[in-house]
């Protein structure tokens, strides 16, 4: 997921810079509510599935959202964006997110 993230947002920069940086009102837009909500569902699953109770579910879905974005956040800051900085960030984001989830005890 983290690595499809960072990718998204670069190869598809106007599109992530909407979803993510206009404020976008997701409510108002019907079938964008429904794609996320489908999206959130199926990490929410994901993650509970590796989680003994709720709050800790909640908290590495929340660490792991926070690091594939706060990585293709870094990326885009950086300015030029070609595939090897695209596969190396996405990797990076990646490896991070397995070491996350394998201390997820201690969220």
């Amino acid at each position: 997921m983290v690595c499809g993230y960072v990718r998204f947002a670069a190869e598809q920069r106007p599109l992530f810079d909407v979803l993510y940086g206009a404020d976008l009102d997701k409510s108002r837009f019907p079938e964008l509510q429904r794609a996320w909500l489908a999206l959130d569902e199926l990490i929410g699953a994901s993650v509970r599935a590796l989680c003994p109770d709720e709050a800790t579910a909640e908290a590495l879905e929340t660490a792991l959202e926070a690091t594939a974005h706060g990585h293709a956040v870094l990326l885009l800051d950086a300015g030029a964006v070609d595939g090897d900085a695209i596969g190396q960030t996405a990797q990076r984001a990646a490896r991070t997110a397995l070491a996350i989830i394998a201390g997820r005890a201690a969220l």
